[in-house]
């Protein structure tokens, strides 16, 4: 597992706009331990962010399995296990990578507040192929990521922790049999920030 951009950071995407000032976020902040999301285990990559602030992304990538090729990509789900310390941190992006550029729909919930307690959310569906095509040479490919980031709107600082993160890939065979992988971070996948 590789850890990069550990600890806090004031960078890109700042904005200072009096007209988006309820929307708009001052501060980027990144995660610590990232390789920490690799299972759910109750050991967190956590991020601690100050009023009105987002964070950088949380990346699944590198999961070292590869999909048969021939088949169809029917859908993809991701799942994430995640929690914070005070009410009020939400999703502001949840999208795919292709070789190595976020594509298709970000499938963020920006309306729901993280739980207080260690729960599962599950984006997309065994049907869903997030607003892109996919082969099974997209999926194979090692730029194939999972992207979180989060955001605190209030002014009061809070933690956001995730616990484990997976993508589970549905394809159709030759035979027209179901089937899904697993992109298990705990396996041989890693986790990181940009």
């Amino acid at each position: 597992f590789d850890e990069l951009d550990e600890g806090f950071g004031v960078g890109r995407g700042a904005s200072f706009s009096s007209e988006d000032l309820f929307i708009s976020y001052s501060a980027v902040i990144g995660w610590v331990s990232p390789d920490l999301a690799n299972t759910s285990d109750n050991l967190y990559a956590t991020v601690s962010l100050i009023g009105n602030s987002s964070s950088s992304a949380l990346k699944g990538a590198n999961w070292g399995k590869t999909i048969p090729s021939g088949v169809e990509i029917l859908g993809i789900e991701i799942t994430i296990e995640r929690k914070s310390d005070i009410t009020g941190i939400r999703d502001i992006r949840v999208q795919l990578v292709k070789a190595g550029v976020a594509v298709g729909d970000n499938k963020a919930d920006t309306a729901t507040d993280w739980p207080l307690a260690d729960a599962t959310v599950t984006y997309g569906s065994p049907t869903d192929l997030w607003g892109t095509t996919w082969t099974p040479a997209d999926i194979n490919d090692p730029g194939v990521a999972v992207e979180l980031e989060v955001r605190n709107p209030s002014g009061v600082t809070k933690i956001a922790f995730v616990d484990a993160l997976r993508m589970k890939v549905y394809y159709s065979g030759p035979d027209d049999a179901i089937s899904y992988w697993i992109l298990d971070a705990d396996a041989t996948g890693r986790i990181v920030t940009n």
